[in-house]
C-alpha cells in the first residue's frame, strides 16, 4: 500500500511539473507576441512622423514665393535616439535596426547655411536640431534650400 502512495505522489508531482512548464511556454509565447506588436506600433509611429515631414516639404514647394519654415525636430522625431537623414529626393529615419524612407521633392538643395550649398550628399540631424526650409533661386528655377540649426 505504501508503494501505491508513492506512485500517486510521483504522478501528482510530474503532472504539476508538466503543467508549470506548459504555463511558462504559454507566457513566453504571449510575451513574444506583445513584443512584436510593440515593434509594429513603433514602426507605424515613425512612418507617420516621416510622412508628415515629407508632406511639409511638398507643401512648402507648392506654396511658392519667398518663404521660410522652421521645423523643430524635437516635436517630430518620435524617439531620442532617432537620426534623420536628408538627401536630394529622399528623407529617412534611422533608429536602432529600423530604417524608414520617404520621398522628397527633387528640387531640394542641401545647404550648410543660408548662403552656401553643402558639398556633402546628405544631411544628418537629431532630435534637438531645427530644420530650416527656405526658398532659394537656382539655375533651374526656385528650389527648397535646407539647412540645420544645431541646438
Amino acid at each position: 500500500m505504501s508503494s501505491w502512495r508513492w506512485c500517486r505522489a510521483i504522478e501528482f508531482l510530474l503532472s504539476r511539473t508538466a503543467m508549470a512548464v506548459c504555463g511558462m511556454a504559454l507566457i513566453a509565447s504571449l510575451l513574444l507576441s506583445f513584443n512584436a506588436l510593440d515593434e509594429g506600433m513603433r514602426e507605424t509611429e515613425m512612418r507617420r512622423a516621416l510622412d508628415d515631414l515629407s508632406d511639409a516639404f511638398f507643401r512648402f514647394r507648392d506654396s511658392g514665393g519667398n518663404a521660410e519654415q522652421r521645423i523643430d525636430l524635437e516635436s517630430v522625431l518620435p524617439e531620442a535616439d532617432c537620426t534623420l537623414g536628408i538627401a536630394r529626393g529622399s528623407i529617412w529615419i534611422l533608429a536602432d535596426d529600423l530604417r524608414i524612407a520617404s520621398p522628397l521633392p527633387l528640387s531640394t538643395v542641401l545647404m550648410s547655411d543660408r548662403l552656401s550649398e553643402l558639398p556633402e550628399l546628405s544631411l544628418q540631424c537629431g532630435r534637438g536640431d531645427i530644420l530650416v526650409l527656405f526658398s532659394v533661386e537656382t539655375d533651374d528655377g526656385m528650389a527648397i534650400g535646407v539647412y540645420i540649426e544645431k541646438s
